[in-house]
């Protein structure tokens, strides 16, 4: 296994094709890890030449130490870190779910290293769906249970228990406060200063269907495409996902201008 540190943080992370070029990182989104991308576009564009590198959030899979400070800014200065750490100067973002909102903060504080960005079903934090929880095993089981049937099959048992002491273990640390505290994010961030192209990609289902809409109203060079499904849709559409991917990845352009950032050998696949 390869970790970076940063901030207190061992980020695990994976590289797919470490020789390759340009450099495509995927975030994931809350209470997942980063084998979701497997399912829509990590090994498609390793193949394809691109340096391809996976992570898991403080917090969440294999990732260790702090597990607290859940704010956008905190975990965009984790991904800036890791950029340092691997020793990568400009970056191709994807990110799903609560990882879209993290490739967006971080696109607005490093843009010169950021050649354009993906959001696969990126929540905005709209804050109305920030609630307490009376009985989160409660909701947990409901959302297991729904998962299942969006995905058409049952989450292993083990996964399933990840799944269950991941929440419990971040809504501990202050997750939902941190999250409070970053409500609205499409609405309130800066996002007409962005410069660089995106691509947004929802279900038709989907529960954030309104921040797609949000983000694409505000962000000056960018495109928002739906697909059948829902908010899974990156396991049901992977292979529509990993296509849009890599045509969108094939307009990024390297700014050769941006000095690459220094920090000890890239990782390599394990």
């Amino acid at each position: 296994m390869s970790y970076s540190e940063v901030d207190g943080v061992r980020l695990y992370n994976q590289v797919l094709n470490p020789k390759g070029s340009p450099t495509v990182v995927m975030v994931h989104g809350l209470y997942t890890h980063h084998g979701i991308f497997f399912w829509c576009g990590a090994r498609e564009l390793a193949q394809l030449g691109y340096k391809v590198v996976l992570y898991d959030l403080r917090g969440h899979g294999f990732s260790k130490g702090r597990a607290d400070g859940f704010r956008l800014r905190d975990m965009a200065h984790d991904l800036i870190g890791l950029l340092d750490a691997l020793g990568i100067d400009q970056v191709f973002l994807v990110g799903y779910s609560f990882g879209g909102a993290i490739v967006v903060e971080t696109a607005l504080e490093a843009p010169n290293r950021v050649l354009g960005v993906a959001l696969l079903e990126a929540a905005g934090l709209k804050s109305s769906s920030l609630v307490e929880v009376d009985d989160v095993d409660q909701k947990i089981t409901e959302t297991l249970a729904g998962y299942s049937e969006s995905i058409g099959m049952k989450l292993p048992a083990r996964s399933a228990k990840q799944f269950r002491d991941t929440v419990h273990s971040l809504l501990d640390a202050g997750l939902l406060a941190d999250a409070r505290a970053d409500a609205d994010f499409f609405w309130n961030a800066p996002l007409e200063t962005m410069t660089r192209p995106a691509l947004l990609v929802y279900g038709q289902s989907s529960p954030y269907i309104e921040d797609g809409h949000a983000a694409a109203a505000r962000l000056p060079h960018s495109q928002l495409l739906l697909l059948e499904g829902d908010h899974n849709m990156v396991v049901r559409q992977g292979d529509a996902i990993a296509q849009r991917l890599v045509e969108f990845s094939a307009t990024m352009v390297v700014d050769s201008s941006v000095q690459p950032a220094s920090g000890p050998e890239a990782s390599e696949a394990r």
